[in-house]
């Protein structure tokens, strides 16, 4: 599979997440994510499975755009879903998050 843009939008004072979901043998490889929102703060978390691999900061993602890339993509474990998620931004706040990810053999 060829690399490919996810984004999601969250309702008001609600997660957005993005799943890859789990193919026998595929990895998922995480090269780029940004997110921002509407007002408040939002932490981006990303799982492989279960397994947090990655975490920003606590409430680093505000209404200016925070955009993470990696060198060489996050990598995740072979016939596991990936999962990226930005928090809840606060009552009324929404919050958007987008990531390029490629799923190797699927």
């Amino acid at each position: 599979m060829a690399a490919r843009s996810a984004s999601s939008v969250s309702a008001a004072n609600a997660a957005a997440t993005i799943t890859i979901a789990a193919v026998t043998g595929a990895i998922c490889k995480l090269a780029r994510l940004d997110a921002f929102t509407s007002a408040g703060t939002s932490t981006l978390t990303v799982e492989d499975g279960s397994t947090t691999v990655w975490r920003s900061a606590t409430g680093e993602v505000g209404t200016t755009r925070v955009a993470v890339t990696w060198t060489k993509p996050l990598e995740g474990n072979p016939s596991n879903a990936m999962t990226i998620t930005a928090s809840a931004a606060g009552s009324g706040n929404t919050v958007t998050v987008s990531a390029e990810v490629e799923q190797i053999g699927a």
